[in-house]
């Protein structure tokens, strides 16, 4: 019998795992440097990132929004849209609806957040978008924001939207809606799927809500305070709008239904991409574990390398950092900011001589 030595099989291996097509392993952290600090340079090393733009298409923490002035001005005051400010629209059925509110912070670096009222409101086409008329390249989008709900949004009798994703301003071709009791998804030409589950989240509380649509990947994916509530994997866009992109045509609360419930929102710290590919900061050292994410705006993204400014939010302590792919793959294990990742597995040289028996 033939026996191959030990050598020659770690030689093999070590072969076989560099042989491995890309977009096989999940993006590789090797240090993490800076402060987590709020506005502090982070750096992370590391491999396998892959490309994307700089920074998110949108990033909104109201604060950050230089062309609404002083925010210690601003409470009660109906949110200014428009090409000068981030949205197209302030609640087309009851205009003007969603103001700025001091009340509730999330964490201590928010000064300023949005709140419905009325017991209605949402924004409408962010403007780096392309409003209503999104280009076609734009057919992935990934959205997460915070929610404040002031009293329960459950019951029967209405069926209230948190998020809707369009290709077309009048409500025709794709449709994506996430409401209070399920998840939709919609297009002119006949095609329904209705997912069904709670929205997950918690009345008086601050919870994050995240949503990634992919037409190519056929995907619909919804998350609450990092727990999946929503896995379509049979979507399809709209094929008579093939000229035109996904957008953000509704994000606050879009009431419908007989009897929707008398409740306003808060929200905030909206993050709109056109890749899921992102920085997550988490104070638990296994993404497993992190069910509390901030998400961090980068200023720069490259393979190998990628820096942003620290936006810690509610999270305290120890910082680990985690980088998601445009595939949704991520570092199993996060590294400490001011950290060194796991060493990398060490390759043998070959041996000079082989015996085979």
């Amino acid at each position: 019998m033939q026996k191959i030595s030990h050598a020659l099989s770690l030689v093999l291996a070590a072969v076989a795992m560099s042989a491995a097509g890309p977009g096989q392993a999940a993006p590789s952290v090797s240090q993490v440097s800076g402060s987590s600090s709020p506005g502090s340079q982070i750096t992370i090393n590391g491999s396998g990132f892959g490309t994307k733009a700089n920074a998110p298409k949108v990033w909104d923490t109201v604060d950050n929004v230089s062309a609404y002035g002083s925010v210690s001005s601003l409470a009660g005051k109906s949110v200014p849209v428009g090409p000068s400010y981030v949205w197209g629209t302030n609640t087309f059925d009851s205009p003007g609806a969603v103001v700025f509110s001091a009340a509730n912070p999330r964490h201590s670096q928010q000064k300023m957040h949005y709140r419905t009222s009325r017991y209605v409101g949402y924004l409408q086409w962010p403007i780096a978008m392309g409003r209503e008329s999104a280009p076609s390249s734009q057919n992935e989008l990934y959205v997460s924001f915070w929610v404040r709900p002031d009293g329960s949004l459950e019951g029967e009798g209405h069926s209230s939207k948190l998020l809707r994703i369009w290709d077309d301003a009048n409500g025709t071709g794709t449709r994506v809606s996430w409401t209070q009791m399920h998840l939709t998804s919609v297009t002119s030409g006949g095609s329904e799927i209705t997912d069904w589950n709670s929205w997950g989240g918690s009345t008086g509380q601050w919870n994050r809500v995240e949503l990634f649509v992919s037409g190519p990947k056929k995907v619909v994916k919804g998350w609450t305070n990092g727990r999946v509530m929503h896995n379509v994997t049979n979507f399809a866009k709209d094929g008579s709008y093939s000229g035109r992109g996904l957008n953000v045509a509704r994000v606050g609360w879009d009431i419908g239904g007989a009897t929707p419930p008398s409740v306003d929102l808060s929200f905030g710290d909206i993050y709109v991409d056109t890749t899921q590919a992102r920085v997550e900061l988490c104070s638990q050292p296994s993404w497993s574990q992190c069910m509390t994410r901030e998400v961090q705006p980068t200023t720069s993204w490259a393979d190998n390398k990628i820096v942003f400014n620290a936006y810690p939010g509610q999270l305290s302590g120890t910082l680990y950092a985690y980088v998601v792919d445009a595939s949704g793959a991520v570092n199993a294990t996060g590294v400490a900011v001011n950290g060194t990742g796991a060493p990398a597995a060490v390759v043998p040289n070959a041996p000079t001589s082989v015996s085979v028996n």
